[in-house]
């Protein structure tokens, strides 16, 4: 039944590449990286541009444009399933008191709105789907309701693909059926596509991002020859603890106003833990290790797992073989993921220098050892045993079984009755994934 369902979405998906939409573009994220966030939605604002999106949200997020007038709020319910709901203003060229086109703050009108309905749930770890529920205010005209479908298909840990068709269902507007592909090439880089089958616009937009400052750039292309001209847009967002501004300028012949600004906040969840001791109500946000399996769509209790087994979470252990830090990365292996490591006469003997080795900086033994980790699950299909045995031993040593090597045998049992354990074991996946964390923070 599951498989009949995603069939028909996707069946729905490609089937209505017909054209136009009057609802305007929310947030100046997608906007400054120029409006491309199709493949790559990443907040609650992201149900408007692909529903599918809003399941990556790790906690409660709720956004506010203060230039469209309009907020979206993302509710996480299940760890593969969230709910959103929007509600906005459909004129977007209305300002606040001064009425120029230099002026980023936009008024709430309250006679011609939309708002929005989400769902989004993960099938497995590479297929997420997503639906909108559109309901339109119009003083003028009745308007019926209008949809929204969304997928997200996590190509290879770096590409992901994404399509969205939006509001389809009334006969008083047409929908827009949008293509997007995203490439991250690296923790603090990725290059964005989408192609508007509508009015044939192909959109590229790049953004870096380091600690907590985001850069963003975009332009927008007509394929059809309808325009002579080319739009571009830039942005940038700053987070301050957990909240973050955003902010766009956008250089458009079409655009009346140039310069858009938003507002996001998250809020965490409190742990069973937390809430038994002492009735103490700290919150728990989407952890540093928590951040780093969500973008190689990796279990947390499986990342935990290993390297819980590996290192016992020390990121300076160092094997008799040679293998360092948290994820007991090889220098070979490690250099393939592109840590710098130097060629040593001895290997079991490194330098500590995390500048030097890089796999002492925990963080990038972290991410190195979560980006082999799914290499090694894509390649075997899922698989747990195989992939957590193709890390240990090596994948040219696995085949359709676990190898009869009785120390990869071992490794293979001890990750997996942990991954159980903090499957039914709250308190000690977070005691854990707290000792994970500093080990992070701290190095």
């Amino acid at each position: 039944m599951r498989k009949y369902w995603i069939s028909f979405l996707i069946w729905i998906l490609l089937t209505n590449l017909v054209s136009g939409s009057r609802r305007p573009q929310v947030g100046a994220k997608p906007i400054g990286l120029g409006s491309v966030f199709i493949s790559n939605p990443e907040d609650a604002f992201g149900a408007l541009w692909n529903p599918a999106g809003l399941v990556n949200l790790g906690k409660i997020t709720f956004d506010y444009d203060l230039s469209q007038g309009g907020f979206s709020v993302g509710l996480p319910i299940l760890p593969s399933l969230t709910l959103g709901t929007s509600f906005f203003d459909l004129n977007s060229t209305d300002r606040f008191i001064i009425d120029q086109a230099t002026n980023p703050i936009g008024t709430f009108g309250s006679d011609n709105n939309q708002v929005v309905f989400s769902l989004a749930s993960k099938f497995g770890p590479r297929l997420s789907l997503g639906a909108n529920l559109n309901l339109t205010k119009n003083t003028q005209e009745r308007q019926l309701p209008s949809y929204d479908l969304g997928i997200l298909i996590n190509a290879t840990p770096s590409i992901r693909l994404g399509a969205s068709l939006r509001e389809f269902g009334d006969k008083s507007r047409e929908p827009v059926f949008d293509l997007g592909m995203t490439w991250r090439a690296h923790r603090y880089f990725q290059l964005s596509n989408a192609l508007d089958t509508t009015t044939w616009r192909f959109r590229v937009g790049t953004e870096l991002s380091f600690r907590r400052l985001s850069l963003r750039y975009g332009s927008i292309f007509h394929l059809d020859g309808s325009r002579n001209w080319s739009a571009w847009s830039a942005g940038s967002s700053i987070q301050i603890n957990s909240s973050e501004i955003s902010y766009a300028y956008v250089e458009d012949q079409e655009r009346e106003n140039r310069h858009f600004i938003s507002v996001s906040f998250t809020l965490g969840f409190p742990t069973d833990n937390e809430t038994n001791n002492d009735n103490k109500q700290k919150i728990i946000r989407a952890s540093h290790a928590e951040t780093i399996a969500n973008q190689y769509n990796l279990e947390i209790e499986l990342l935990l797992s290993m390297i819980k087994v590996e290192s016992a979470f020390k990121p300076d252990a160092i094997s008799k073989s040679g293998a360092v830090g948290l994820g007991q990365l090889m220098p070979p292996t490690a250099r393939d993921l592109g840590l710098r490591v130097p060629d040593y006469e001895n290997i079991t003997q490194p330098n500590h220098n995390s500048k030097i080795d890089e796999r002492f900086n925990a963080r990038k033994n972290l991410e190195g050892a979560s980006r082999y980790l799914r290499m090694m699950l894509d390649r075997y299909h899922n698989n747990y045993a195989l992939g957590i045995s193709a890390y240990n031993a090596g994948p040219g040593r696995v085949g359709e079984n676990v190898p009869s090597i009785r120390e990869t045998e071992r490794h293979v049992g001890k990750v997996l009755n942990y991954y159980y354990q903090y499957k039914s074991k709250p308190d000690l996946k977070n005691q854990d994934l707290l000792k994970l964390n500093q080990a992070i923070k701290f190095r």
